[in-house]
């Protein structure tokens, strides 16, 4: 059997904490998450995509939306969801909201996480 230590090095992108009880990520450039923000996910439109009500989306406005990601695009004060086709006409395909103009995304989704405890 692998000791402890040996194995959490051996991890692609150890999540850990500092002092202040942040959550750190290792092996991502640091712009990848420059204004990185959570966003608490409830509702159809998040289920249907697989993601659990009350889920923390960590999204970027960093990074610019490539063919298929998930992204945030704010209706007022609202966020909706959407997938980003680059082009496509703002609307809704096969029951999801899509976008292609880049410039009116305002975060990609980098990740869904759940807190069971």
């Amino acid at each position: 059997m692998i000791p402890k230590a040996q194995r959490i090095k051996k991890l692609e992108h150890p999540i850990l904490t500092n002092p202040n009880g942040s959550l750190l990520i290792e092996g991502y450039p640091e712009n990848y998450f420059s204004g990185s923000f959570g966003l608490t996910a409830i509702g159809p439109h998040f289920r249907d995509r697989g993601i659990a009500d009350n889920s923390v989306l960590m999204c970027s406005p960093a990074l610019k939306p490539v063919d298929g990601d998930i992204v945030i695009v704010y209706d007022g004060e609202h966020p909706t969801l959407h997938v980003f086709r680059a082009g496509a006409a703002e609307g809704i395909t096969d029951g999801k909201r899509t976008i292609g103009d880049p410039g009116k995304v305002d975060a990609v989704v980098l990740s869904s996480f759940n807190f069971y405890r």
